[in-house]
């Protein structure tokens, strides 16, 4: 599936401004949630290199357009719970984790929760997304990847020299 005719990725790209920095940094996060603690045990325990930790994120209604979502929706036939836009400086990575979600309690009260990926800028060299067992490199500007699983284990780095962006939605039918 790919939703390149429906966005202008590289206007939206180009627009995105004062994300938000995700750090490694425990106070930063809800540590009275078990999940994000064990991930951060992991983290540790497998000796990552923590000053290379860090992705950017970008919500809508406050960093980009609804629209973009709404847009996307409609093409893949299902109703946004959340999404967001995330970028990947180069030299920088997202570690093995899964996204802990506060609200998935009441995502499940519309039903099984979907969840995809869109490869939003134009890849490059060094670029490199793994979800599961699954290695994205390479893509097509566009490409959307359903995963298999909502709370799928994944990763995302930046060995190029250039940022990596990609959309991130969690959804219901």
């Amino acid at each position: 599936m790919n939703c390149k005719h429906l966005v202008n990725w590289n206007s939206v790209i180009a627009e995105l401004k004062d994300g938000i920095d995700i750090l490694p940094i425990k106070e930063n996060w809800n540590t009275d949630n078990k999940d994000y603690l064990a991930i951060f045990k992991m983290w540790e325990e497998a000796n990552f290199n923590m000053s290379a930790i860090k992705w950017t994120n970008y919500y809508p209604g406050k960093h980009f357009s609804q629209d973009v979502v709404d847009s996307v929706c409609d093409y893949i036939g299902v109703k946004e719970h959340r999404s967001w836009i995330s970028r990947i400086d180069p030299g920088y990575y997202a570690p093995w984790h899964w996204d802990v979600d506060d609200n998935e309690v009441a995502y499940l009260e519309k039903g099984p929760i979907h969840r995809y990926s869109g490869h939003i800028s134009i890849a490059h060299p060094g670029h490199a997304f793994v979800v599961g067992n699954e290695i994205h490199h390479m893509w097509e500007q566009g490409d959307i990847v359903k995963w298999q699983n909502h709370n799928e284990w994944h990763t995302g780095m930046n060995g190029g020299t250039t940022p990596k962006y990609l959309f991130n939605l969690v959804a219901y039918f």
